[in-house]
C-alpha cells in the first residue's frame, strides 16, 4: 500500500479555482483536512483497502461517462440542480449538516472538487414521491436528500464508478426508503452516505452490491430524535478479483432510538470483502434498541474477508446485541442435496442464493446478484 502525501493532496486543493458554484463555502473542507490526518494504511478503517488511489488527483479510473439519468414519475419539480437559483438557500442552509467532514474525508475533497449537484426535495405530507437516480455529470457528485414532515419517498439509487456523497434529511414521522444497486465495475469508486434522522422519523436502506477495483461505501447514520428508527439492510456477491469495503456507523444521540443493521456476503475467486459494522450509543441515548449482524461465505480458498462488529455504549439503560460469522458452505447440506441426484455445482448455487435472499426483498437486487428465482 502506498501513502498518502497529505500535503501534495491539501497544496493541490489550495490551488483549486472552482468554477462549479463558486459561491459555496469551501473553507470548512479545507480545514478538516489540515486539521485531520488523512487515511495512512496502517489505519484501523482503512487497514485492509489502499487509501491511495481514492487521493490520486490523477487516477483517471474516476472517469465516468456522463448519463444524467434521472426518472421521477410523479413530480419532477421534486429534482432541482444545484446550478438553479431555487437550490442556493436549500443547498446553503443543508450541506454538510449531515457530514463529519474530519471523519470522512474523502467527502470533504468531494466538497472541495464538487461538479454536480442536485436537490432531491419531498415536501411535507406527500405520499406518492419515487425517484430513481442513476449516473450524473461529473466525477465529484453530491445529492441532497430532504423528506419534509410526514412525507415518503422511495429513492431507487444505481451507483457506477464515481465518488459520490448522498445526505439525506428525514424529518420528524417522514420516511425515507433508499435501495442501491452497485453493480460490478472495473474502476475506482467511492460513496458516502449520510444521514439525518428526526423524531419518530424512518430510514430504510437496501444496499445490493458487486465490487470494482476498489469500491469503498461510507454509511452514517444520525438518530437525531425520540422514536426514530433505521434499518440498514445489505448483500452483496463478489468474484473474480473485486474489491467491496464497507464501513457502517449507526449513531444514536438521543434517547428511545431503534436501528437494525444485517448484511450478508458471498465472496469467491480471488475477491476481497471488507465489513466494519459500529453501533455509537451517547451517554444521554437511554432506552435505545440496537442491532448488528454480518455473515460470510467464503466460496473460494483465494477469496479474503475481513468482518468486525463495534459497540462504543455510554448509557446504561439499553438493549444491544452484534455478531459476526465467517464460514464456508454446510457439508451435510451439500451432501444431502446431492443424495437427492443434484449435482455438486448446483447445490452450491442454490446454497449460496438461499444465504444471500434472507436480506434482499427485491427483484432488481436478486437481478444484479444473480439470484433470481
Amino acid at each position: 500500500m502506498a501513502l498518502v502525501d497529505a500535503v501534495s493532496v491539501i497544496e493541490s486543493l489550495e490551488a483549486l479555482e472552482p468554477h462549479y458554484l463558486p459561491w459555496l463555502d469551501r473553507r470548512g473542507a479545507l480545514a478538516a483536512l489540515k486539521e485531520g490526518t488523512l487515511p495512512r494504511p496502517n489505519s484501523e478503517s482503512w487497514k485492509y483497502t489502499d487509501p491511495a488511489p481514492f487521493f490520486d488527483p490523477e487516477d483517471d479510473a474516476l472517469d465516468v461517462e456522463a448519463k444524467d439519468t434521472v426518472s421521477v414519475p410523479d413530480s419532477p419539480s421534486g429534482v432541482i440542480d444545484f446550478e438553479s437559483d431555487e437550490a442556493r438557500e436549500i443547498v446553503s442552509s443543508h450541506i454538510n449538516q449531515a457530514v463529519d467532514q474530519r471523519r470522512y474525508p474523502l467527502a470533504a475533497i468531494s466538497y472541495m472538487k464538487i461538479d454536480c449537484g442536485l436537490v432531491i426535495h419531498v415536501t411535507p405530507g406527500d405520499q406518492t414521491q419515487s425517484i430513481r437516480l442513476g449516473d450524473l455529470r461529473g466525477r465529484f457528485q453530491r445529492v441532497l436528500v430532504i423528506v419534509g414532515a410526514g412525507a415518503h419517498l422511495d429513492l431507487i439509487e444505481t451507483t457506477t464508478g464515481s465518488n459520490r456523497v448522498v445526505e439525506c434529511f428525514v424529518a420528524p414521522d417522514a420516511e425515507l426508503r433508499h435501495r442501491r444497486l452497485q453493480p460490478a465495475g472495473t474502476g475506482i469508486d467511492y460513496n458516502l452516505v449520510a444521514v439525518n434522522i428526526a423524531e419518530h422519523g424512518s430510514y430504510r436502506l437496501s444496499q445490493y452490491s458487486s465490487g470494482a477495483r476498489l469500491r469503498r461505501n461510507d454509511v452514517s447514520v444520525n438518530i437525531l430524535g425520540e422514536g426514530a428508527d433505521a434499518e440498514l439492510t445489505g448483500a452483496w456477491q463478489l468474484n473474480e478479483a473485486l474489491h467491496l469495503d464497507n464501513q457502517i456507523s449507526v449513531n444514536h444521540l438521543v434517547p428511545g432510538g431503534t436501528s437494525r443493521q444485517h448484511f450478508r456476503g458471498n465472496v469467491d475467486g480471488r475477491a476481497k470483502s471488507i465489513f466494519n459494522g459500529r453501533i455509537y450509543i451517547a451517554a444521554n441515548a437511554q432506552r435505545t434498541n440496537a442491532t448488528l449482524t454480518n455473515r460470510n461465505l467464503v466460496v473460494s480458498p483465494e477469496a479474503e474477508v475481513y468482518t468486525k462488529p463495534e459497540l462504543e455504549i455510554y448509557a446504561n439503560d439499553v438493549v444491544c446485541s452484534h455478531g459476526a460469522t465467517v464460514g464456508q458452505l454446510d457439508a451435510d447440506a451439500l451432501f444431502y442435496f446431492q443424495s437427492r441426484g443434484i449435482e455438486e455445482e448446483e447445490a452450491r448455487s442454490i446454497l449460496m442464493k438461499g444465504f444471500l435472499k434472507e436480506v434482499v426483498s427485491h427483484e432488481d437486487g436478486r437481478a444484479l446478484l444473480g439470484i433470481e428465482t
